[in-house]
């Protein structure tokens, strides 16, 4: 079952990484934020696109690439980043909310 701060692989071989509470794991879609490169330099907002790291690899967060993908798109679960959960809700909080 996927959860809040899960890494995946998608079916296109794009990494994103879940922000959809636990609250809403009955439902077959998830809502995730687009992971990009670590060197990443055209972040909209330094604050924007916290360091996710999964291994050896490591992604930046873009918030303002959301989406909702169907669960069976998420092909592989690479981890979790519940570590770096403040980091995450910190970026979707000031996405939505301004601060």
């Amino acid at each position: 079952m996927a959860q809040q701060s899960d890494v995946f692989r998608t079916e296109n071989g794009s990494y994103v990484l879940e922000v959809q509470a636990d609250l809403f794991n009955d439902a077959n879609t998830r809502v995730v934020a687009r992971l990009g490169a670590d060197n990443w330099s055209d972040r909209p907002l330094q604050i924007l696109a916290p360091r996710i790291a999964m291994g050896d690899l490591t992604f930046r967060s873009n918030p303002l690439q959301l989406a909702t993908l169907a669960f069976p798109k998420l092909v592989t679960k690479l981890g979790s980043a519940a570590n770096q959960r403040d980091d995450i809700m910190r970026d979707c909080n000031l996405l939505t909310m301004g601060y």
